[in-house]
């Protein structure tokens, strides 16, 4: 059954598999955000957090069913084919090259996407899911260009190193203000679909690794790494 999102503060929230979503919807809970897009619906629908709005579709190359023949050029455009306010904001988190191939790679081996780490690099597949990565971003890091009022793109790494300030930075963006007693924060150790977040994974040790994240990206993921945008 259908549950209507609940908090004060509606916001849509957009992550490529394995960026961190989940640990974004914890820290939003408790700053009584309204997540408009938490439950899922399938996945080629507009509202889903994992939608691949990239015009160049061949890039969609991890999971069929995210492909679709969805386009936009605003964020008005986007609210309207999701259902949301003219005037709704998106939250955008991004993981950085090497640790969110690491990440996908693992989940993908759980889930059975390939038999093997040998597989996974035989087959190409960490370009391509890099290639899939960097059209997600570069869309929504051209909205956020064109439309800063609108999209906010924030960094897993900064999130998880001091969630408050995520919350603070994320506060101003949407424009909420807060009373003192508004502030306490809740530090969180687990979200779903994820191991504990202090948790030292042991990382990927190949050359083919080295050679793909030494390739330019669309998305000048830096920029937003180091603060130079809003990130």
């Amino acid at each position: 059954m259908w549950e209507r999102p609940k908090g004060n503060y509606p916001v849509a929230i957009q992550g490529i598999q394995r960026s961190g979503t989940n640990f974004l919807t914890a820290l939003l809970d408790q700053g009584s955000y309204r997540i408009l897009n938490r439950l899922d619906p399938k996945r080629h629908d507009p509202r889903h957090k994992h939608c691949r709005w990239q015009a160049d579709k061949s890039t969609i190359v991890m999971d069929d069913q995210y492909r679709n023949t969805l386009s936009a050029s605003s964020v008005r455009e986007i609210n309207t084919l999701c259902g949301y306010a003219p005037e709704t904001k998106h939250i955008i988190l991004f993981r950085a090259p090497e640790p969110w191939l690491n990440s996908i790679f693992r989940w993908g081996l759980e889930a059975e996407w390939y038999p093997s780490e040998d597989a996974f690099f035989e087959q190409q597949l960490h370009v391509a899911y890099w290639r899939e990565w960097d059209a997600f971003y570069a869309f929504w890091q051209d909205r956020q260009r064109q439309e800063p009022d609108q999209v906010l793109i924030v960094s897993h790494k900064k999130m998880i190193e001091n969630p408050q300030d995520g919350l603070k930075r994320i506060d101003a963006f949407m424009g909420v203000v807060r009373a003192p007693h508004e502030t306490a924060f809740t530090p969180i150790e687990k979200v779903r679909h994820s191991r504990p977040i202090g948790e030292k994974r042991e990382p990927l040790d190949r050359a083919e690794l080295t050679d793909v994240l030494d390739m330019p990206t669309q998305f000048d993921w830096q920029s937003y790494m180091q603060g130079n945008e809003q990130a």
